[in-house]
């Protein structure tokens, strides 16, 4: 299963959570090595949020990468406008993917998602 946690830093005047970065760790288990696409959807929807916010915004990110299944992404002192948009994405299809894989129980096997306020 991969578990991944959003930290954030209370919620804007809209409700919506001020992230400030994401952990991910483990494996979906969905098929065998190679042929798991809802690890494939994970891993790149991770390394392609931490890429974009470090090459195309000034927001300053400290980036953890492991060859085990492992990511994290911290931004102590919050995105700006453009990094919160690439946030608010990567959550949106992170999201969307949770709902894709869920099985007959309404449930999901292979993502937990977690949230922790920091």
């Amino acid at each position: 299963m991969i578990d991944i946690t959003f930290y954030y830093k209370g919620k804007n005047d809209s409700g919506v959570l001020n992230f400030i970065g994401y952990e991910l760790l483990g494996h979906a288990g969905f098929a065998e090595y190679g042929k798991d696409i809802v690890c494939a959807a994970v891993s790149t929807l991770s390394l392609n949020t931490a890429n974009a916010i470090n090459e195309l915004t000034d927001n300053k990110v400290i980036i953890t990468y492991k060859d085990d299944g492992y990511l994290k992404l911290i931004a102590k002192d919050g995105f700006d406008s453009k990094g919160d948009l690439l946030m608010q994405t990567f959550h949106l299809g992170i999201s969307n993917t949770y709902e894709d894989y869920k099985n007959e129980l309404n449930e999901n096997e292979f993502i937990n998602i977690k949230f922790e306020e920091v």
